[in-house]
């Protein structure tokens, strides 16, 4: 017979207590109007599986994220780049089943974990756009798309406030990252703090427009080929 002191019974009770309390707990309901907001949003701030890229404007690019190109395999990672263009034709249910095929070869894909978890945000499933977020970060802590990607779910669960909080994280450690300030102006709306709703609103769309301008090659300023003989000339 197993005989256990008053102090670790009491233990033992308050963790089944807590077990049995979230097992009993009902789903987290989604944020319906603002889901659609997050699916219809202006061109650039869309809910999308590009999410769970790192573009080339963004401060903070995590050494996983840089070597992935040598550790991914070649197929999976166009099985990712094909699962982007399924989700921008809204093709959301094939693209996931890219994805499931990228992560099957490269099980350590974070980046697909990381779409995978942005699609089934789209389909509305809670329940598997958290699993996939959390194992995109247990495979990468430093993923910051996937950090911004958990936030829009707590975002849609209606936790406004602990999205607020990631994303505002976020935008100091990744300034640069226009959806991030995006998803922060909503958060922020939602907890009644507009002006400083508004300031990221305009910052995000300050950074749209600056990044969406092509890069250009480097134009060689004007000169006179005799200039190149300048300094021999005595």
């Amino acid at each position: 017979m197993i005989r256990l002191g008053w102090g670790r019974a009491l233990i033992t009770a308050a963790v089944f207590a807590a077990l049995y309390t979230g097992l009993t707990r009902p789903a987290t309901a989604l944020d319906e109007q603002l889901l659609a907001e997050l699916r219809g949003a202006p061109r650039g701030f869309g809910l999308a599986m590009s999410l769970a890229e790192t573009t080339e404007w963004d401060a903070v690019i995590s050494l996983a994220e840089m070597q992935s190109a040598a550790a991914v395999p070649a197929k999976a990672r166009k099985l990712f780049r094909k699962a982007l263009k399924e989700d921008r034709k809204k093709r959301t249910r094939e693209a996931i089943q890219l994805l499931l095929r990228a992560v099957s070869l490269a099980p350590g894909y974070f980046q697909a974990y990381g779409a995978l978890a942005v699609g089934y945000l789209e389909l509305g499933d809670l329940a598997e756009a958290n699993r996939y977020a959390g194992l995109a970060l247990l495979m990468n802590p430093d993923y910051l798309p996937g950090r911004e990607i958990q936030a829009v779910i707590r975002l849609v669960e209606g936790r406004h406030r602990e999205a607020a909080a990631i994303l505002r994280d976020l935008a100091k450690r990744s300034p640069t990252r226009r959806t991030v300030h995006y998803f922060l102006a909503k958060a922020l709306l939602r907890i009644g703090e507009t002006d400083s709703a508004e300031e990221h609103l305009a910052r995000a769309d300050a950074l749209r427009r600056r990044q969406s301008i092509p890069r250009l090659p480097a134009r060689i300023p004007d000169w006179n080929p005799l200039d190149l003989h300048l300094p021999w000339r005595w």
